[in-house]
């Protein structure tokens, strides 16, 4: 369980108020997520954030090698 999750402010929100992401993980493995809100991120042992269509994401932040994101 995550001990303290801090909020996440990045220039992403700059981008807008949703954004897709490509994440890669340890051993290649991508995946594309669309709708990301911006103001939802959370990092702590888990990153953690809300896409538009109501799903609540969680990943081990060690297991992420790169963060691609675009805007929308």
């Amino acid at each position: 369980m995550d001990k303290k999750l801090e909020p996440m402010h990045s220039t992403i929100a700059e981008l807008g108020e949703t954004v897709t992401q490509v994440i890669t993980m340890m051993g290649g493995y991508k995946k594309t997520f669309r709708g990301v809100k911006t103001n939802s991120f959370l990092v702590g042992e888990y990153s953690h954030f809300e896409t538009t269509d109501g799903r609540k994401v969680m990943i081990r932040t060690e297991n992420i090698l790169i963060i691609e994101v675009t805007k929308e």
